[in-house]
């Protein structure tokens, strides 16, 4: 048995004892990562949006090909949509950094 699985800390919920291993709170049942309103806010607000600023990226580079928008105005739409992006991103990464958190974290 290595220090690493005899090692406990504080439940961030309920403060009782734990291993820093353990995924939930064996006193209170606490899982960082279960939040509902976490799930939600990435399934109803950051997976559609990032999906249309994909959508965007996508129409973007087919009208630059077929002669519809100058190379610079292309330029314009890809960078306002990895500007506009990075919220979905910055949402899906919080999202699935809270999923692999321990309730000792």
């Amino acid at each position: 048995m290595t220090d690493a699985d005899t090692d406990t800390a504080p439940c961030s919920k309920c403060g009782s004892e734990i291993p820093v291993s353990a995924d939930r709170c064996p006193a209170c049942g606490y899982e960082p990562g279960s939040s509902i309103l976490l799930r939600l806010a990435f399934w109803l607000f950051s997976a559609p949006f990032g999906a249309f600023v994909g959508f965007l990226a996508v129409a973007g580079t087919a009208g630059m090909f077929v002669g519809e928008i100058a190379f610079s105005e292309w330029l314009g739409v890809l960078l306002g949509c990895a500007i506009i992006g990075a919220v979905p991103g910055a949402v899906g990464y919080y999202y699935f950094s809270r999923r692999r958190r321990s309730p000792t974290d």
